[in-house]
């Protein structure tokens, strides 16, 4: 998938080199407004204060304590904001991989990453706590590679999170479905040089054969089904 890897990397978005334990954060977790009005002057490309940031859990937490509405309203026709959707991904190390976990805004069509972290084999309890912190601060639906590990990582998580056994069938079809969303255009990234050296150089061999499959790829697969993917896709924001 040469030209889709090149028209999903976006440097516009970003450009990064994707080192060890960074954990790079492109977009905070938004609201945003979809009133008929706001959704027609984004259509046209005009500026309109339709999203802004969304209030943390903290926040919302507080605002409930003093009995005060959680939610935000459009600065430009008063409308309830609505939090954007995220999923997020994790594809655990073993003894020579990397742990790869990313978070994708799933409102959207593309669907964007907004956040991603690379760490090598680590205590199980501290790969876990960054997944659960990007699934904390964007509030999104989950999934991680469950194959071979048990119930180890599924007793750690503390958020609610499909566990994803990538073996067999099951596993080429899920390869060929997040094949084949970078093919459409369904996915949008930074330039983050790891993950586009990965996906730009595995070969057939790497996905469906004896090869190894490069963790980013991995991981972008099971973010699509934290994504639920087969559902639908909303307006491009």
């Amino acid at each position: 998938m040469p030209e889709a890897v090149e028209a999903m990397f976006d440097k516009k978005l970003g450009i990064e080199v994707g080192h060890p334990y960074d954990t790079l954060i492109f977009e905070e977790p938004m609201a945003y407004c979809d009133s008929p009005m706001c959704v027609s002057r984004r259509a046209h490309n005009q500026k309109s204060p339709f999203e802004m940031p969304q209030r943390t859990a903290e926040e919302k937490r507080e605002l409930i304590k003093k009995n005060e509405p959680v939610h935000q309203n459009c600065p430009e026709c008063g409308s309830i904001l609505k939090d954007a959707e995220y999923a997020t991904g994790a594809d655990w190390a073993r003894k020579i991989d990397w742990t790869i976990i990313q978070t994708w805004r799933i409102d959207c069509n593309p669907m964007r990453l907004v956040c991603w972290y690379r760490g090598a084999r680590q205590p199980w309890a501290l790969m876990v706590e960054e997944y659960d912190w990007q699934i904390e601060k964007y509030n999104s639906n989950a999934a991680h590679d469950a194959t071979g590990l048990g119930d180890v990582v599924a007793e750690m998580v503390r958020n609610p999170a499909e566990d994803v056994l990538m073996v067999g069938r099951e596993r080429k079809d899920m390869i060929s479905e997040y094949i084949g969303a970078c093919e459409r255009g369904e996915i949008l990234m930074p330039h983050i040089e790891y993950v586009y050296t990965e996906h730009k150089f595995a070969s057939v061999d790497d996905l469906f054969g004896t090869g190894h499959l490069p963790d980013t790829i991995s991981s972008g697969a099971i973010t699509l089904i934290a994504a639920g993917y087969g559902g639908s896709l909303a307006i491009a924001i």
